[in-house]
């Protein structure tokens, strides 16, 4: 290894020009790249193409209408909306709603296509005809009809009367780009002119499509608040560290030519950026930056008894193994994201893998030109170059080792039994962060008139059958009443509704007749009827197909967890797959269930992912370590702190999401650093006959760098806990929490391991 890497070193201590120069290329060539970076605006980036929930999702929506939406809640605090002023902006708000780029449809209470007898005929017309000044008696049957009809309680009118929702649909096209900031615009602009009219309203806006804009936003957000305070932070943090403002900005300067050389790489091969890669160059940061904290903390040191070049030199070759092993296997350990099912924490993992070994290789060869700078022959100082205390506090470990080793034991023991019993659910709109209007909005929304989460079955017909046979309409009409009846479900839209209000229409509106008719040829009949009185636009093509051999169920469902919803679909399948014998049930999809199933999915592979990255980093420190005892043994500082992180997390959390599946591969990469920067010291000194205590005297010349390489991982990490999208706060703080422990365990647990051996 150190055969291997020495040139490219000495090219740099040797010839400082020409290693600038070559340098200098390599930077231009791949920051070009930046560039090329896109940002990703749709949810289904989430997804691979071939994802089977999505291509099931697809499927049913080619079937019969796209689902994607701005969804509009109007909400009065101190009564109704059966009101002339508000019926009114609600009228307002359904017109405008057009307005929005890509729209193709707006319902509402007010286009609601109601049905009744008129004698021997059938009226079909909008639920809320225009309103004149006298209209109390007007208000009184719109609101009967209204609160009467089960396609619209739930669905378009709260059970209260108090909130109202216009249902936007929206087909965002896929050749002009990203339209999301347009349509964010106009639906800002339509609720401010509404609002403007009716000030004493509530209007909050959801939907699938704000859900992309809200991605959009805290993209851009966090990329560009993030890496700005992760850059004061580290200046601040090093410059104190260091005593020199020069010294924390050249190593600021060669991680964030790392970071550019990364990003520049992936966009040459075409990644868009989402709210996962996003944060990205902060992870790179913090994560390179140990490497180029190990040289200047180890130059500083030694310049008070060499030369300056002579401690340039030695600095840099004294932490040559250790940088390349712990860029090795930091790489490892983000690498193996690509065992996800969900590309953007892929792309996450390949661009801070990237990342790290170009910061490896910047620390190694461009950092020692910086330093062999005329100004940092005086220039700043090692604050723990004096670390005498740190090697009596590792000698006071030493009575006390197996006690130590036993407590670890027992409490990585504790912390397998509390994750045993956590669950792993999510609920895809709190990845969203609690700050953010979308969410604040979602919460608004879900406590009135749910309307996010759904769940979708299409319900097909028997082979040479129509949506009109007796038998269908009476699967239809089961499967509806079992859905409904099911817990979490809030509201069900199906065919057999409109069957049966055109039955009773059809006989006079006698109650008496509010069942499914009992022909198929009396059932086409109606359905044709109804269909000619629809207006423009206003079609059935929301809940059945257009050869008619098929309907869609759509449940509305109450706030739950991704555990939650897919025990109800499984559920409900299994009911009709045991109960139906005319129609055949598929589906049981929708945005959330996708995201819901993903994070099933994650689960899997990345516990895969884990145990291929843990044993790959063992073998590595096997092979450099050149003993496999000890290869073994760094297994334990890598792996116990994860442990208890969660363990820690179960008792206080009680639950782990999506974020949870990645925690393991991102800080088994993370702390694997300062193991093998005690280790490699430790193999070095323990056959040195002058060194009466290698553990200690380890801890005393490493111990420094670690010290303040963990104050930077934390510092990062911390920045990333405040991340607009809250999937990677929530990920920063299990890591933080792992890298708290990790700190603890390189001190105390580790040398005490040590001590254990070197006894044997």
């Amino acid at each position: 290894m150190k055969r291997f890497f020495s040139p490219l070193v000495e090219l740099s201590l040797r010839y400082p020009r020409v290693g600038l120069g070559l340098w200098l290329v390599v930077i231009t060539l791949c920051i070009a790249g930046v560039s090329k970076l896109t940002i990703a605006y749709d949810y289904r980036s989430f997804f691979d193409e071939a994802n089977p929930e999505l291509t099931q999702f697809n499927e049913i929506e080619q079937r019969y209408t796209a689902t994607d939406s701005v969804n509009f809640i109007l909400h009065r605090a101190d009564g109704d909306v059966f009101n002339k002023g508000d019926l009114e902006a609600l009228k307002t708000l359904t017109d405008r709603a057009l307005d929005i780029p890509h729209s193709t449809r707006s319902q509402s209470l007010t286009n609601f296509q109601y049905s009744y007898a008129d004698g021997d005929d059938l009226r079909v017309e909008p639920l809320i005809a225009p309103l004149t000044n006298n209209a109390a008696n007007a208000l009184k049957t719109i609101k009967t009809r209204a609160m009467g009809e089960p396609l619209v309680v739930g669905r378009l009118l709260s059970p209260d009367g108090q909130s109202a929702q216009v249902i936007v649909t929206v087909r965002l096209p896929t050749d002009q780009g990203n339209v999301l900031p347009q349509i964010k615009a106009t639906v800002a602009q339509i609720k401010s002119d509404v609002l403007a009219k009716a000030p004493d309203l509530d209007i909050a806006v959801t939907g699938v499509v704000m859900l992309s804009n809200a991605f959009f936003d805290i993209t851009v957000q966090d990329m560009i608040r993030l890496f700005p305070i992760m850059g004061v932070l580290v200046i601040g943090v090093l410059s104190w560290f260091f005593a020199s403002l020069r010294a924390a900005g050249y190593c600021l300067l060669v991680i964030s030519l790392s970071i550019g050389m990364a990003m520049g790489v992936a966009g040459w091969f075409g990644v868009a950026l989402t709210p996962a890669t996003g944060p990205v160059p902060v992870v790179i940061m913090t994560v390179a930056l140990v490497d180029s904290v190990h040289i200047m903390s180890t130059f500083l040191r030694l310049r008070r008894t060499s030369d300056h070049h002579s401690a340039v030199r030695q600095a840099v070759f004294s932490n040559l193994r250790p940088i390349v092993l712990t860029s090795i296997t930091t790489a490892v350990g983000f690498l193996s994201l690509n065992f996800s099912d969900t590309p953007p924490f892929r792309e996450f993992g390949n661009i801070a893998a990237l990342g790290t070994v170009f910061a490896g290789l910047a620390a190694l060869s461009l950092l020692p030109i910086l330093l062999k700078a005329p100004a940092m022959a005086r220039t700043g100082r090692d604050r723990f170059a004096s670390a005498q205390g740190l090697a009596s506090f590792t000698q006071a470990v030493r009575p006390v080792r197996w006690v130590i080793v036993a407590a670890a034991l027992a409490a990585s023991i504790l912390a397998l039994w509390a994750i045993r019993a956590m669950p792993v659910e999510d609920n895809f709109v709190e990845w969203i962060g609690a700050d953010q209007p979308f969410r604040q909005d979602a919460a608004f929304i879900q406590e009135r008139l749910p309307a996010l989460f759904t769940l979708q079955f299409s319900v097909a017909a028997p082979d040479d059958a129509s949506v009109t046979n007796p038998d269908y309409l009476s699967d239809l009409a089961q499967l509806r009443a079992y859905v409904e009846a099911a817990n979490g479900v809030s509201h069900v839209a199906s065919f057999d509704q409109i069957m049966r209000r055109l039955n009773r229409n059809l006989n006079g509106d006698d109650q008496a007749f509010d069942i499914l008719p009992d022909s198929a040829e009396l059932a086409a009949q109606y359905l044709l009827l109804y269909e000619l009185s629809l207006p423009f636009g206003e079609d059935l093509t929301t809940l059945l197909t257009i050869k008619r051999d098929a309907a869609r169920l759509v449940a509305t469902l109450k706030p739950q967890t991704s555990r939650e919803m897919r025990a109800l679909r499984s559920d409900i399948l299994a009911w009709a797959d045991a109960n139906l014998k005319h129609t055949e049930v598929s589906g049981g999809t929708g945005t959330n269930m996708i995201f819901a199933e993903v994070t099933a999915s994650n689960t899997r592979s990345m516990f895969i992912g884990s145990m291929v990255a843990a044993i790959g980093i063992g073998l590595i420190l096997m092979v450099a370590l050149r003993t496999w005892q000890l290869g073994i043994l760094s297994l334990m500082p890598n792996i116990i702190p994860a442990l208890m992180a969660f363990g820690l997390w179960a008792f206080a959390v009680g639950s782990v999401g999506l974020y949870g599946a990645f925690v393991v591969s991102v800080s088994l990469g993370l702390v694997v650093d300062a193991t093998v920067h005690i280790l490699e010291k430790y193999t070095s000194l323990k056959t040195d006959p002058q060194t009466t205590d290698p553990v200690a005297k380890t801890t005393a010349e490493v111990g420094p760098a670690i010290l303040i390489s963990s104050a930077v991982l934390m510092t990062g990490f911390g920045v990333l806990t405040v991340s607009a999208f809250a999937l990677i706060g929530l990920l920063s703080q299990l890591v933080l929490l792992t890298l708290a422990v990790a700190l603890l365990a390189d001190f105390i647990m580790l040398p005490a391991l040590l001590y254990c051996v070197r006894r044997a």
